[in-house]
Protein backbone atom coordinates (compact mmCIF):
# COMPACT_ATOMS: atom_id res chain seq x y z
CA UNK A 1 0.00 0.00 0.00
CA UNK A 2 1.47 3.79 -0.51
CA UNK A 3 1.17 6.18 1.91
CA UNK A 4 0.56 9.79 0.91
CA UNK A 5 3.41 11.94 1.74
CA UNK A 6 2.35 15.77 1.34
CA UNK A 7 5.65 17.63 1.38
CA UNK A 8 8.15 14.77 1.45
CA UNK A 9 10.85 16.82 -0.24
CA UNK A 10 13.52 13.89 -0.70
CA UNK A 11 13.92 10.60 1.02
CA UNK A 12 16.74 10.61 4.37
CA UNK A 13 19.35 8.14 3.29
CA UNK A 14 19.82 5.66 5.93
CA UNK A 15 17.09 6.90 8.28
CA UNK A 16 14.04 4.61 8.98
CA UNK A 17 11.09 5.22 10.72
CA UNK A 18 10.42 3.07 14.13
CA UNK A 19 7.69 1.28 12.35
CA UNK A 20 10.23 0.48 9.48
CA UNK A 21 9.41 2.86 6.63
CA UNK A 22 11.70 5.31 5.31
CA UNK A 23 11.71 8.82 6.87
CA UNK A 24 11.95 11.53 3.98
CA UNK A 25 13.13 15.20 4.56
CA UNK A 26 10.09 17.43 3.99
CA UNK A 27 9.74 20.84 2.58
CA UNK A 28 9.82 23.80 4.95
CA UNK A 29 8.78 27.14 4.82
CA UNK A 30 12.11 30.02 4.49
CA UNK A 31 11.49 32.32 7.69
CA UNK A 32 10.38 36.16 7.29
CA UNK A 33 13.04 38.98 6.91
CA UNK A 34 13.19 40.34 9.93
CA UNK A 35 14.51 43.81 10.17
CA UNK A 36 18.30 44.39 12.13
CA UNK A 37 15.84 46.76 14.99
CA UNK A 38 13.75 43.56 15.14
CA UNK A 39 17.06 41.32 15.45
CA UNK A 40 18.07 43.48 17.82
CA UNK A 41 15.12 44.14 19.88
CA UNK A 42 14.67 40.25 20.00
CA UNK A 43 18.35 40.11 21.37
CA UNK A 44 18.07 42.27 24.14
CA UNK A 45 14.66 40.46 24.84
CA UNK A 46 16.34 36.73 25.53
CA UNK A 47 19.44 38.00 26.61
CA UNK A 48 20.41 36.67 29.99
CA UNK A 49 22.98 38.55 31.69
CA UNK A 50 24.65 37.07 35.65
CA UNK A 51 22.87 39.64 37.43
CA UNK A 52 19.16 38.32 36.86
CA UNK A 53 17.15 37.02 39.31
CA UNK A 54 15.98 33.52 38.98
CA UNK A 55 11.93 34.95 38.16
CA UNK A 56 13.66 37.40 35.51
CA UNK A 57 16.03 34.66 33.45
CA UNK A 58 13.10 32.27 33.40
CA UNK A 59 10.98 35.39 32.34
CA UNK A 60 13.19 35.94 29.18
CA UNK A 61 13.11 32.11 29.04
CA UNK A 62 9.58 32.11 27.97
CA UNK A 63 10.12 35.11 25.66
CA UNK A 64 12.58 33.09 23.68
CA UNK A 65 9.73 29.73 23.91
CA UNK A 66 7.32 32.59 22.27
CA UNK A 67 9.34 33.84 19.46
CA UNK A 68 10.66 30.26 18.74
CA UNK A 69 7.42 28.54 18.95
CA UNK A 70 5.76 29.42 15.53
CA UNK A 71 8.41 28.13 13.52
CA UNK A 72 9.07 24.96 15.38
CA UNK A 73 5.46 24.71 15.03
CA UNK A 74 5.68 24.68 11.17
CA UNK A 75 8.72 22.84 10.99
CA UNK A 76 7.15 19.89 12.67
CA UNK A 77 3.54 19.76 11.30
CA UNK A 78 6.04 19.69 8.08
CA UNK A 79 7.83 16.64 8.94
CA UNK A 80 4.31 14.54 9.82
CA UNK A 81 3.17 15.62 6.87
CA UNK A 82 5.63 14.22 4.62
CA UNK A 83 6.19 11.20 7.12
CA UNK A 84 2.70 9.96 8.28
CA UNK A 85 2.50 7.80 10.62
CA UNK A 86 5.61 9.10 12.53
CA UNK A 87 6.05 8.72 16.30
CA UNK A 88 7.34 11.36 18.03
CA UNK A 89 11.02 9.17 18.66
CA UNK A 90 11.42 9.17 14.54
Amino acid sequence: WETTRKGARCPVQGQLMSNGDQVFAPYLQRPLPLTDDVVTQRRKLIEISGSMSEKEVLERLEVAHRIQRPKLWSDMSSFKAANPGATLSD
